[in-house]
């Protein structure tokens, strides 16, 4: 491990020493050809341990959702993944369900639907939050920190989308693995832990928020900020208001 990664804080908890070096979006999601030059951070053992079994199995999950040209690679890495993992291979099958689906009046399509834990994922977004913020802008997002990661309905989605078309202090935009891993992140001028982020794994489309029949999302919708400023209760208020209680669901 290089020596960049062995020093400050972890970027995951903010509280213990950094000891390992750990890929902020896991090599596993990406094709053996795709996994050069992906972002990477200072973790602790601890962090990278409890993010590691997230990766495991959402790895397993998302590419039954993939929207770009390399999908077909990514379900035969999952094929041998649940050939080594049975528990979680007989948990999809039995998961697995067949709809018909129009969009905008468009003719009824046959779509298959795979279950997944869209609370492990929006716990994933939150450490990917924190590591793209560390990895671009060398934050240390603390314990004082609001950072939150979810799927937004259409209303959330509009609320957040609106913070994205001003200035801002830094912006960033990457697409890494032809499509695998796209986000777009901002950060404040004003105050250096304000970031923002819109993240998509595969382009993968959730749904299942019984509230919400037919309503969709593909972005993740990340945040950073102090939580003793204006800024963390607007921005807690359009998450916990505009939730998708997606994420229960992967569309193919």
């Amino acid at each position: 491990m290089g020596k960049a990664f062995k020093s400050g804080l972890c970027a995951y908890c903010g509280v213990a020493g950094s000891t390992t070096a750990d890929h902020v979006i896991a090599r596993g999601f990406f094709p053996q050809d795709l996994r050069a030059n992906l972002p990477k951070v200072g973790a602790c053992q601890e962090c990278n341990h409890k993010k590691s079994k997230l990766e495991h199995a959402l790895t397993a999950v998302m590419p039954f959702g993939a929207r770009h040209g390399r999908a077909s690679e990514a379900l035969l890495t999952v094929e041998r993944m649940l050939a080594r993992n049975k528990p979680l291979h007989r948990l999809m099958a039995l998961g697995f369900r067949s709809v018909f689906r129009s969009i905008n009046g468009s003719p009824w399509m046959r779509e298959t639907t795979v279950p997944f834990d869209g609370e492990s994922l929006e716990l994933l977004g939150e450490y990917m939050v924190k590591g793209l913020a560390r990895h671009h802008w060398g934050l240390d997002l603390g314990v004082d920190t609001y950072v939150r990661a979810s799927f937004l309905n259409d209303v959330g989605a509009a609320a957040f989308d609106q913070f994205f078309e001003g200035s801002a202090g830094g912006r960033v935009v990457n697409d890494l693995g032809e499509g695998v891993f796209r986000y777009e992140g901002i950060q404040s001028a004003e105050d250096v832990n304000v970031t923002l982020w819109k993240m998509s794994i595969y382009g993968a489309e959730v749904g299942g928020d019984p509230l919400l029949v037919g309503q969709r999302a593909s972005l993740i919708y990340g945040v950073s900020v102090s939580k003793d400023t204006r800024a963390a209760e607007l921005l807690s208020t359009i998450f916990r208001d505009g939730e998708l209680a997606a994420g229960r669901s992967v569309s193919l």
